[in-house]
């Protein structure tokens, strides 16, 4: 290259991403990277390459202009490391780049004109990013960070020439990064994108199909179409869900012996439906006593002994106290199945009419009572709480409603293991709903007394 392409090349970050990295940036991709404007918010369907741009975008920057320094923010640590490690392969293994690093660690680049990039993790409170300043800080996957961070962050922007950009997937009218995206229809102090995942030509045809088939009209719009919903209605709100969501990682592996694990199981019944596993921990600390998520899985369509094989063996990797199934359908013959293994260990009920709504009603008082964590990184769990709303049936009274053309199954299970939990703290019979939750005083008391929510069986 000659002097002066070379200039261009370093001056375009297109440019810079075709000829340097060696990639070749899509229409909205090179529209995003060319934008200089003070504040950008992405919107954008799933599959479209968000944290790619990114990361492009944050190389070249931090490349090109000596004294940078550029944060990427993320709701994760799982996410933090999706995007950072595309910084870190590509300076690693660019032959150009590679000769012009200072620093690389599995946390912070560095380049020899005194420019850096650093990936953190917004974490549950947000409160993490006092004292950085930067002249560029970005928002990973905005609309499940915290309020709180988008507001520790806001003094590092103080440095003349600042870029602050967010970009994400919808997730409710909620939060900062909805309330931006409305302001800019507004006012002209944000640069705006909205990006369907069907803008993406490597981005299957057959697969959005597929999603179509298996996602509502609603959640299909907020996955692919980026489009922000509302969430009046939703049995579980939205803030609730995500009050409880914390940052860490799902193990089959029984690291925590100073507890119990309760499973619940799921089986598939027909159509689109997936058998699902979730398994909650509870510690024995009375006095802090929050149950966790500790594993969630959906199995591939399979054969019920296929599924009734991977569920035994999660049982037993996790040693499990007690396994509730739903016996509805095909879940009787896998309640046989696991009877047969397990014994005792084996609870199976029947979750119809208010019994059903008793149950869901007790993970949703748990959640109230911030007596369940939830993983952040599990968007699929996370999403799966939409598809129970509130509907006023003929009599005028409110039920709980399932949106039967979506996938739920993650939560069902979630409710089998806390209908399990709540089953034994109470020492009551367990075959049989009714007598499920038939509670005595006693119980009752020494419940509320480890700061457990009370159960109210509706029958």
């Amino acid at each position: 290259m000659t002097a002066t392409s070379i200039k261009d090349v370093l001056k375009s970050p297109t440019l810079f991403v075709m000829k340097i990295l060696g990639m070749k940036p899509l229409r909205y991709q090179a529209e995003f990277l060319e934008d200089n404007s003070p504040k950008i918010i992405v919107v954008g369907g799933r599959q479209i390459g968000k944290s790619t741009m990114l990361s492009w975008k944050a190389i070249w920057k931090a490349f090109t202009h000596p004294n940078e320094e550029i944060l990427i923010i993320s709701a994760s640590f799982e996410q933090a490391q999706l995007v950072y490690s595309k910084i870190y392969e590509t300076c690693r293994n660019n032959e150009f780049l590679s000769t012009h690093l200072q620093k690389i660690t599995l946390h912070e680049t560095r380049f020899d004109n005194g420019s850096g990039i650093r990936c953190l993790t917004a974490g549950r409170k947000g409160t993490f990013g006092r004292g950085y300043s930067a002249t560029m800080v970005m928002f990973d996957e905005a609309s499940i960070i915290p309020e709180e961070a988008f507001v520790s962050l806001e003094p590092a922007l103080a440095v003349r020439g600042s870029q602050l950009i967010m970009s994400g997937t919808p997730m409710g009218k909620r939060g900062r990064f909805y309330k931006v995206w409305e302001s800019h229809f507004h006012s002209r102090e944000w640069s705006a994108y909205q990006i369907k995942s069907s803008e993406n030509p490597f981005v299957s045809r057959d697969y959005l199909r597929e999603e179509a088939q298996i996602m509502t009209a609603e959640q299909y719009a907020q996955e692919h179409e980026a489009v922000f919903l509302d969430t009046v209605g939703r049995f579980y709100p939205l803030d609730l869900v995500m009050d409880a969501a914390d940052d860490y990682k799902y193990s089959l592996e029984r690291k925590k012996p100073d507890g119990s694990f309760y499973m619940g199981v799921d089986v598939a019944h027909m159509g689109t439906d997936e058998t699902a596993i979730v398994v909650i921990f509870v510690p024995k600390d009375d006095k802090h006593l929050r149950t966790e998520v500790s594993y969630a899985k959906t199995l591939l369509k399979s054969d019920i002994l296929s599924s009734s094989k991977e569920i035994i063996d999660t049982a037993r990797a996790m040693d499990c106290e007690l396994i509730m199934i739903d016996k509805i359908g095909l879940g009787a013959g896998m309640y046989d199945i696991l009877r047969a293994t397990f014994g005792n260990k084996v609870r199976g009920v029947v979750l119809e009419g208010k019994r059903r709504e008793s149950a869901y009603n007790y993970l949703k008082i748990m959640l109230e009572n911030h007596k369940l964590r939830l993983n952040i990184n599990d968007t699929k769990l996370l999403y799966q709480f939409g598809s129970y709303t509130m509907k006023e049936s003929v009599s005028g009274s409110l039920r709980i409603t399932k949106d039967t053309s979506s996938h739920d199954d993650l939560v069902d299970a979630l409710v089998l293991a806390t209908t399990a939990l709540g089953a034994t703290l109470n020492y009551v019979p367990f075959e049989g709903l009714g007598e499920l939750f038939t509670l005595e005083e006693q119980y009752i008391q020494n419940m509320l007394k480890r700061g457990f929510p009370k159960y109210l069986p509706r029958t």
